[in-house]
């Protein structure tokens, strides 16, 4: 994560092995407790760091709803991974719109 921190707040995914090691490794953890909220959270994260942030989101909040009352607190703060990834994709995303707006009134 630490090591791709700049593309991400960019708006790029790259891939990585270590995450795809670890997607599947949650989810052989998930076929033998589905309910496991470690493994739920932990493969939530993956894929908020691969990019796909709905399937992200509906981990992490199974994973919320499983876990022990004494975690759901803390999990419910780690939060806002997800929404400073989705704030620098929707500023990264504006730029790209700019950019092509740009474009086309020079073309024209």
């Amino acid at each position: 994560m630490i090591k791709h921190w700049q593309e991400y707040c960019a708006g790029r995914f790259p891939k990585d092995p270590l995450l795809e090691e670890g997607r599947s490794r949650f989810f052989e953890t998930l076929l033998i407790n589905p309910i496991d909220y470690s493994a739920l959270n932990g493969l939530g994260n993956i894929l908020l760091f691969q990019g796909e942030l709905d399937c992200g989101r509906i981990f992490r909040e199974h994973a919320r709803s499983h876990a022990p009352k004494r975690r759901r607190r803390l999990l419910a703060r780690r939060r806002t991974t997800l929404e400073l990834i989705q704030s620098r994709l929707k500023a990264a995303e504006a730029k790209v719109t700019e950019v092509r707006v740009l474009q086309r009134v020079n073309v024209d």
